[in-house]
């Protein structure tokens, strides 16, 4: 999908790349993938800070990975017996029940879409492609956008521009599909 959406593939995730067999090998290849995902999408303005990497991951991979990271925090093992790769981390893991996890997972998903969708496609929504856009009724016009960055502190002029479009093409067909009820 970012392939699609941005024009080029992630640096350094091969495209058919298979994940390997064993849960820990695949729970770090997992982490490094949702890690350049997010990092990705920051270089390209989305916000996505509040969102780690190991909330992107599978249910039983999420189980592995707080394994891991408690092995590499523990101070009773043995350095050699500790994952170099948690060890650095400065971030407290979070243990979270099955259904916390899924709950916060699914949130994590739906905001790094959200995110995609905003910084990879919301983008190209310009005045000139506004004019453009496909209308369900000639006869009436479609509404001018103010495209002052400062009128509104809260939607950029693309997020304008698709709500305007949006709210137009809801009244035409509101009309057309509700017109037999009365009001």
């Amino acid at each position: 999908m970012i392939t699609y959406l941005s024009g080029h593939s992630l640096p350094g995730i091969p495209q058919n790349a298979v994940p390997p067999k064993k849960k820990d090998e695949a729970t770090k290849q997992y982490l490094w993938q949702h890690r350049l995902l997010l990092l990705f999408l920051k270089t390209q303005g989305s916000c996505t800070a509040f969102i780690r990497p190991e909330f992107l991951l599978p249910p039983d991979l999420y189980k592995v990975y707080a394994q891991m990271r408690d092995n590499a925090l523990s101070p009773s093992l043995p350095a050699d017996q500790k994952d170099t790769e948690f060890a650095h981390e400065r971030t407290k893991p979070l243990h979270l029940s099955n259904e916390v996890f899924e709950a916060v997972s699914k949130k994590s998903w739906i905001d790094v879409l959200m995110q995609i969708l905003k910084t990879l496609v919301l983008g190209r929504v310009t005045p000139r492609s506004y004019e453009q856009l496909g209308i369900p009724d000639r006869t009436q016009p479609m509404p001018d956008i103010n495209t002052d960055p400062v009128s509104s502190n809260i939607y950029g002029i693309s997020e304008r521009i698709l709500l305007t479009w949006l709210n137009y093409c809801y009244s035409n067909y509101r009309e057309r599909v509700w017109a037999h009820r009365e009001q």
